[in-house]
């Protein structure tokens, strides 16, 4: 487990990262009033991917060693990602 703390860090920073920036170019699309195909399409695949990394923060669907997601073997040691995830809708 400590062996992998680095690399938790390291994910979740990056994550962050790619949170931050999804959320800025949702930003953008939502002060737009009109949106072409292209940036409709864009918003649907920044939303897919926001609803990804929720699902991964939230840790594996299966709780047998090797699954996936983040969530550590202890709720204890479970790092707390302050992250919050904005959507905007498509009707906007």
């Amino acid at each position: 487990m400590i062996k992998e703390m680095p690399y938790l860090a390291e994910h979740l920073s990056s994550l962050r990262q790619e949170i931050g920036d999804l959320q800025k170019m949702n930003a953008r699309y939502s002060n737009r009033i009109e949106h072409s195909p292209l940036d409709q399409s864009a918003l649907e695949m920044r939303t897919a991917r926001l609803l990804q990394i929720k699902k991964e923060l939230a840790g594996p669907d299966d709780p047998k060693p090797g699954g996936r997601g983040l969530t550590p073997a202890s709720p204890s040691a479970r790092p707390s990602p302050e992250i919050s995830i904005e959507f905007c809708s498509l009707n906007e």
